[in-house]
């Protein structure tokens, strides 16, 4: 028993310190959606999510609790990164395909938050057994398609929403996340656009079609809507005056996804420790 307590004590403590210290994901870590959507390596596309452009895909939960990580890819035009850079991130009820819409897409928000530098992580994404350079295109879903490499670096977004603004989702539900990176407030509260060198775009997935395509819309010429940003109830397809439109890759029009992953909350990671523990214990005893 004291090889237990010992194991599980040990478990906690290094299990707890690492949850306390904001990680990328890597290969083989946990998850808690359908699967993670890779990014796109070799000739990927990025799609423009800089505001006043914003993009959405969705996802299927596959372990109730707290969403409590996100983590993105994507890259920036030309390589040219903007250092102060804000990522606006919301959650979205699912609505499916009808008569009107022939795809899903977002619905009401049911969570959402601003992330401002220094509150969010990130790495440059260097594949294991494929290293870079990453030839890419960047395409803005309002204009025609450019079958130009235009830049080679890939990025990995680490946001942490902060414990008291959690948003908790319920397995076998489906959900919408919503990204747009802009350059912080206005006086008015008003979201300001990057600087028109920089763009920020989310990059496709490599990884197999789930469900339908993926979505971006567009909000309209200024002012802006004041915070918080997302649907109105009198307005379900906000931004407007567009509503939201599927991605198709331009080059296969095949349905488009986005590179993401959620993943579990330290807690869920404490509590799969000491299971190990319990395990190593059980073996140990019964040798």
């Amino acid at each position: 028993m004291g090889y237990l307590r010992t194991s599980i004590i040990a478990v906690v403590v290094v299990v707890s310190a690492v949850s306390n210290v904001r990680a990328d994901w890597n290969y083989g870590d946990l998850y808690k959606m359908h699967y993670p959507q890779l990014p796109a390596l070799d000739q990927g596309i990025d799609v423009n999510a800089s505001f006043p452009k914003i993009l959405a895909d969705d996802w299927l939960c596959t372990e109730s609790g707290p969403v409590a990580d996100i983590h993105i890819w994507g890259s920036w035009q030309y390589d040219y990164k903007y250092p102060g850079a804000w990522i606006h991130a919301s959650i979205h009820e699912y609505l499916p395909p009808d008569t009107q819409y022939p795809y899903s897409r977002p619905g009401q928000v049911l969570w959402q938050h601003d992330f401002a530098p220094g509150q969010y992580v990130q790495r440059q994404w260097i594949e294991p057994d494929f290293p870079p350079p990453y030839p890419q295109y960047f395409w803005d879903p309002k204009q025609p398609f450019q079958p130009t490499i235009d830049h080679f670096q890939i990025w990995q977004y680490n946001i942490y929403p902060p414990r008291d603004n959690w948003f908790y989702q319920t397995e076998g539900s489906y959900y919408f996340l919503d990204i747009s990176f802009f350059a912080g407030y206005d006086a008015n509260g008003f979201p300001i656009p990057l600087p028109p060198e920089f763009r920020f775009g989310w990059k496709n997935s490599r990884s197999p079609q789930f469900n339908d395509a993926a979505v971006w819309g567009h909000y309209g010429p200024g002012p802006y809507p004041p915070p918080p940003w997302g649907h109105y109830p009198e307005k379900p397809d906000w931004p407007d005056p567009d509503p939201w439109n599927p991605l198709y890759d331009p080059r296969l029009l095949v349905p488009m996804d986005l590179a993401f992953v959620i993943t579990p909350e330290p807690t869920s990671l404490v509590f799969l420790g000491v299971g190990a523990a319990l395990a190593l214990w059980r073996r140990r005893t019964s040798a």
